[in-house]
């Protein structure tokens, strides 16, 4: 497919109050955490696999009240909806300087390590819009049964973090959609 075709079929996301924005890959849907009809959206997106919709309606309903800001799903690919969602907190206390990096990927260890992730990989990461962090990891388990890899970013941008998180059945998805993700990526 040529990226014309790609951006025609991809949705551009924008969140005003934070204020960035950026493309979901082809095919991803975004799901509202504001209340709307989470069940009929859901329909539409997970029309492979309607089964899944117990579950997924579950983890959105989750996502809103853990603070998550942002929900999309990807097509059902070996019975898993990939997802991903984008969480902001407050970046007080960590450092303005160099030394925030070490920091940060030091918390993002432990907090990744206690929830269970295996095959742990932090790493710098030099993005379109700035030097981040990046975690990789494997889930412990998944709604499905089905296997599943994360990739996280760890954006720091004036007074807050976005926590950008991928989730699916393979890392090379994730990668995919990360791309997807950082190349279209917008500041303001």
């Amino acid at each position: 497919m040529g990226a014309a075709q790609s951006a025609a079929a991809s949705t551009r996301v924008n969140e005003s109050k934070y204020g960035f924005s950026f493309t979901l890959p082809p095919k991803w849907e975004q799901i509202p955490l504001n209340g709307r009809d989470i069940s009929g959206i859901l329909d539409q997106a997970l029309k492979a696999d309607p089964a899944m919709k117990g579950s997924m309606t579950k983890e959105v309903q989750a996502a809103a009240k853990n603070g998550i800001k942002f929900f999309a799903i990807g097509p059902v690919l070996d019975q898993f909806a990939s997802n991903l969602n984008i969480i902001v907190t407050s970046s007080a206390g960590y450092p303005n300087n160099s030394s925030y990096y070490g920091i940060a990927d030091s918390q993002i260890k432990i907090n990744l390590t206690e929830a269970g992730f295996k095959d742990l990989k932090t790493s710098l990461v030099h993005l379109p819009f700035g030097k981040e962090i990046e975690a990789t990891y494997e889930l412990p388990s998944s709604l499905s049964g089905v296997p599943a890899d994360g990739l996280q970013l760890y954006v720091k941008h004036k007074s807050h973090f976005e926590v950008i998180t991928f989730t699916s059945h393979s890392s090379s998805v994730n990668q995919a959609a990360a791309e997807i993700l950082e190349q279209s990526w917008k500041w303001g």
